[in-house]
């Protein structure tokens, strides 16, 4: 994998690829550890009470958004949380839950909202991350999701 790199970056072709494979290669512990760092430190992204933040649920070696979202419920005014919903071939949704309420196995085994919870448009949205190249990293990684 170290052909693929430059001054300590990841390089195409197999950016993707090679994020992922260092991501799995991270023990579970660190990435435990990572989840908690993320949700002590300040949001990125100021928003008042009410703003409805969702989340989602991870997969694989995915980082586990829990503490994040937590502290994010937190700030709700009903202490709520939201989840994203996927679908193969379909735009995904997003629905609001308690902490603690029953979730489904929904499309690829991931864990989300039961189908009879009510859905909800978010105004942020917590995304999965692999991996970012510098060249290309344009925009900002945790932005508001735009509604029209």
């Amino acid at each position: 994998m170290t052909k693929h790199r430059r001054n300590g970056l990841l390089q195409a072709p197999g950016f993707a690829q090679q994020a992922l494979a260092l991501r799995d290669a991270l023990p579970a512990a660190v990435r435990a550890a990572a989840a908690e760092a993320i949700a002590v430190r300040p949001f990125p992204v100021k928003f008042e009470r009410g703003t409805i933040v969702s989340g989602f649920s991870p997969m694989r070696s995915e980082i586990n958004p829990l503490p994040l979202d937590a502290k994010v419920a937190r700030r709700r005014r009903d202490g709520s949380r939201c989840l994203a919903i996927a679908g193969r071939g379909k735009a995904t949704d997003h629905a609001r839950l308690a902490f603690g309420e029953p979730l489904a196995s929904g499309q690829w085994g991931i864990r989300e909202p039961m189908p009879e919870a009510a859905e909800v448009a978010p105004d942020i949205l917590i995304v999965p991350l692999a991996g970012l190249r510098p060249r290309t990293a344009t925009a900002s990684v945790m932005a508001p999701a735009t509604t029209t």
